[in-house]
This record gives C-alpha cells, sequence and structure tokens, in this order.
C-alpha cells in the first residue's frame, strides 16, 4: 500500500497533464479550498489502473508488490534480530483506501493508507537473535500477514535542475506502520527441530502486539528505503511546471 501511494503521486500529477488523461482520473488544483479532499478521492480513483499495472508510466502492477530483498537489522532492545527476506511479495492492495491526504505545496506530503488484510510471502528468509525473550533462528520460506494494516507516509522534497528544466525530488521518507493482528509463519525454524518451532510460532501469536511494535520502526525503515529511490525514478522524470503550473 505504501508503493501505491507514491507511485500515484507521482503519476497523478504527470497525467493531470499529459495529452491523453486516463478515462475517469480526477484533477485537484492546488489553490481549491478542499484541494487536499480532491487528491484524496483522486488517488484512491486511479487504485484499479495501478493494480493492473500502466506500462505508458513505466508502472508495473502493484498488486502483488515486489521487493527483491529486504534487510533488518534490529540492534538492543526486547527484540535484537538480524532478518533477511528475499523475493518478498505484498498482496491486498486492491481492496486499499486512502483515508486521508495533506499536500503542503509539494514541500511536504502526509498520507494515511489503510488496507483490511496485507498477505506477505518471501522465497527465502534467514533469521537470527531474540524474539522478546526467547532466542530464534532459521532460513527457508516465510508466510506473514497483517489485519487491518496501516500506515502513515510522510514525504520531503526538494528540487534538482537537469538539462535545463526543474524536479522535485523526494529528500526523505518515514513511514509509520500499525495493525491489528501480525501473523508470522516461518519455515525451518531452528534448522528443523519441530518441538522448538511450534512452541515459537505459539509464542510469536500469543506476543503479535509486542512483536510488532518492536520490528515496525525497522520495516519502515526499510521500506522508505526501497520506495523513495522508485519514486525519485518517477519524479525525475516529471518537471516541475508540470506538476505546479503557474
Amino acid at each position: 500500500m505504501k508503493n501505491y501511494v507514491l507511485v500515484v503521486l507521482a503519476t497523478l500529477v504527470c497525467a493531470s497533464y499529459a495529452k491523453k488523461f486516463p478515462d475517469g482520473w480526477i484533477t485537484c488544483k492546488l489553490d481549491d479550498p478542499k484541494h487536499n479532499e480532491c487528491l484524496r478521492g483522486a488517488i484512491q480513483r486511479t487504485l484499479p489502473d495501478l493494480v493492473k499495472g500502466m506500462p505508458k508510466f513505466g508502472i508495473k502492477t502493484i498488486d502483488p508488490l515486489t521487493f527483491e530483498k529486504i534487510a533488518i537489522k534490529q540492534g538492543n532492545g526486547p527484540i535484537s534480530l538480524d532478518l533477511t527476506f528475499d523475493d518478498l511479495d505484498i498482496y491486498g492492495i486492491h481492496d486499499g483506501t486512502v483515508d486521508n491526504v495533506v499536500n503542503n505545496k509539494w514541500k511536504n506530503v502526509t498520507a494515511d493508507v489503510s488496507v483490511p488484510k496485507l498477505s506477505v510471502t518471501a522465497k527465502h528468509y534467514k533469521m537470527k537473535g531474540k524474539m522478546l525473550v526467547l532466542p530464534i533462528e532459521g532460513e527457508g520460506k516465510a508466510k506473514l500477514a497483517l489485519d487491518n494494516f496501516k500506515a502513515k507516509i510522510i514525504c520531503e522534497f526538494g528540487e534538482e535542475t537537469k538539462g535545463g528544466k526543474v524536479y522535485y525530488k523526494m529528500n526523505k521518507m518515514h513511514i509509520k506502520l500499525d495493525c491489528d493482528k501480525f501473523h508470522q509463519d516461518y519455515e525451518n525454524l531452528f534448522a528443523g527441530n519441530k518441538q522448538l518451532a511450534d512452541q515459537m510460532k505459539v509464542f510469536l501469536d500469543e506476543n503479535h502486539k509486542e512483536v510488532f511494535r518492536e520490528l515496525s520502526p525497522s520495516l519502515g525503515e526499510a521500506l522508505s528505503a526501497g520506495l523513495l529511490q522508485l519514486s525519485n525514478r518517477l519524479f525525475s522524470k516529471i518537471p516541475k511546471d508540470e506538476i505546479t503550473p503557474k
């Protein structure tokens, strides 16, 4: 869902001034007193098209949303963990809702989004460390699920000049994550020791709120790094005067 909002923020303003505006899309003027509400609705309207994919804008489907690698290094605290996911796919974005958008003249943009349920699969994970009071290690496939998922995405913008044209550049991104239930299923925990693995699965399920609270900042940081790069590839194709014409 996070990637969806950032992609839309780039493509929506581009399409607003393109020769062939996508059918059914909504334009929003910055000087409109209800600009934020207009933009929220406009982004929501684009979801079906983005799920299908929009080659014209260089956008593949966002459901599933794919990451080649996500690495989490959690230091001191209740959770001390090195965790890496490879070939990770996120499903469920098609059911997402854009709850609120605040656009401060493209100096910063804040978006609140929610999804009833996100399902995550990883072809490979590797983990070693401490999960609350228990040691944990494993390597194999992984499945995660987040019920009633919510994210607050805060993006800060600057400008850069290329070829005589000025472009917006996203300098920083911060993502705050939340969910009601965090399910975790890791294959081959403890080198296949079923007794230890079953005990850990029960422990993770019973303590899902604490685990997610500890992991969510690192998860948000890892996602931000990848999405910042993706977003800037999009914004680098859209001159500022197309986004905010005089």
